[in-house]
């Protein structure tokens, strides 16, 4: 997913962990963070639009960074698709603040 990110958007993004969803959370819980997720979907205009112009500005980019472990996946691999479920995404792009006490154990507190 990040490679395919960066070479679309470029390097200025949120630096999301090169590893599973499971791993990312616990990552977060030994860091004692919230998790931001992202699930994108590169056939929505929507999606392509808001990682120009939101996901990718430096505000946010800055903000994610200093707050969250982040996590990023395409739904058009198994564990975005997978993700999409568990997380509910009513569509996209979508993005979650997600909470652990463990990998087993989540909250996704907002969407």
């Amino acid at each position: 997913f990040v490679r395919n990110f960066d070479m679309e958007f470029g390097h200025g993004r949120p630096d999301f962990e090169k590893s599973s969803f499971v791993e990312a959370v616990s990552r977060a819980v030994q860091d004692y963070k919230l998790m931001f997720a992202y699930l994108h979907s590169s056939e929505n205009a929507g999606s392509l639009e808001f990682c120009r112009r939101t996901l990718c500005s430096q505000e946010v980019v800055e903000f994610v960074n200093a707050n969250f472990v982040s996590w990023g996946a395409d739904v058009r691999s198994s564990e975005g698709f997978q993700m999409s479920i568990s997380l509910r995404a009513p569509g996209f792009p979508f993005c979650a603040v997600v909470g652990a006490s463990s990998p087993q154990h989540l909250l996704v507190l907002q969407q």
